[in-house]
């Protein structure tokens, strides 16, 4: 299934008329990291937010048609980052376990990310980051990722 992601984006780079030094120029993504997304290797999930923002704004794609086989649960919240990490802290204080601990479950340390402080951070994540956080607030990341999308090419 990882493999898919790549090669939708392959397609899609391709499909916009773009050389692999094409795209690496137009979202300035190096040679080597866009390479290793294509032929995806779970890498893809590493790429920052912003970087899937321009790969998918000049390969003329989505984030939605990338992940196509990520089923998005349309019935689980979404919301901008700000919403995102005001959820994730308010569950974090709810939770009986200091923050230390719950951030060893969330898989990622907010605190020292700076996300608590300045949730607008988020998108200069990556996408394993999105989906973690997610999966611990019960949001889904795809369609979090879909809506980021659409409002930065606004």
């Amino acid at each position: 299934m990882w493999d898919e992601v790549g090669k939708k984006l392959r397609t899609a780079r391709e499909k916009a008329g773009l050389s692999l030094l094409g795209a690496v120029e137009a979202t300035g993504v190096g040679e080597l990291r866009f390479r290793d997304m294509e032929a995806c290797d779970d890498l893809f999930f590493c790429a920052l937010l912003t970087e899937v923002f321009a790969i998918c704004r000049v390969c003329q794609t989505s984030p939605e048609e990338l992940w196509a086989e990520f089923v998005s649960d349309r019935s689980c919240k979404t919301g901008s980052p700000e919403e995102l990490i005001r959820e994730l802290m308010n569950r974090a204080n709810e939770s009986p376990l200091p923050l230390h601990q719950v951030w060893d479950h969330v898989g990622w340390d907010i605190d020292a990310m700076g996300l608590a402080q300045q949730p607008g951070k988020m998108l200069q994540q990556n996408v394993d980051c999105l989906r973690d956080i997610c999966l611990y607030i019960e949001w889904d990341w795809l369609a979090c990722l879909q809506r980021w999308y659409e409002q930065s090419v606004l």
